[in-house]
C-alpha cells in the first residue's frame, strides 16, 4: 500500500515492474567517460561480447556484475517512486470519473422526478 496524505492506494506490481525494467534499460544508455571517449554504459556488454576486454575475464565479469547489480537496485527503488506517482494519478483520474458519473446520475434522477 502506498500512503499519500493519509490516504491508502492499492499497489500495482505490474506498473512497478514495467517502470523498473524501463529505468534499468535506460540506465545502460547513460554516458561514461573512458579515457577521453564518452560511451554509454551498455558499451561494456559490447566489449564483453566482442572479446576485446583489456583485463582478465574474471575482473571484467566482476565489474559487469557490479554495474548490473547497482543499476538493478537503483532501478527498483526509482521504479517504486515512479509507480507511486502513477498509482496516485490513476486513482485521482478514477475519482474524477466517479464524481462525474455521480453528477450525471443525480441529474438523471432529478429529471425523472419532474
Amino acid at each position: 500500500m502506498v500512503t499519500v496524505l493519509h490516504r491508502r492506494f492499492q499497489n500495482r506490481p505490474a506498473v512497478w515492474l514495467i517502470s523498473s525494467v524501463v529505468l534499468f534499460f535506460l540506465a545502460w544508455l547513460l554516458p561514461i567517460d573512458t579515457k577521453g571517449d564518452v560511451e554509454p554504459l551498455g558499451y561494456l556488454w559490447v566489449v564483453l561480447l566482442s572479446g576485446q576486454w583489456i583485463c582478465d575475464w574474471s575482473e571484467w565479469f566482476i565489474m559487469l556484475g557490479t554495474c548490473t547489480t547497482v543499476l538493478a537496485v537503483s532501478a527498483a527503488i526509482l521504479g517504486w517512486i515512479v509507480h507511486a506517482f502513477i498509482v496516485v494519478g490513476l486513482n485521482w483520474r478514477q475519482a474524477q470519473h466517479r464524481v462525474a458519473a455521480e453528477r450525471i446520475s443525480q441529474a438523471d434522477v432529478g429529471r425523472d422526478a419532474v
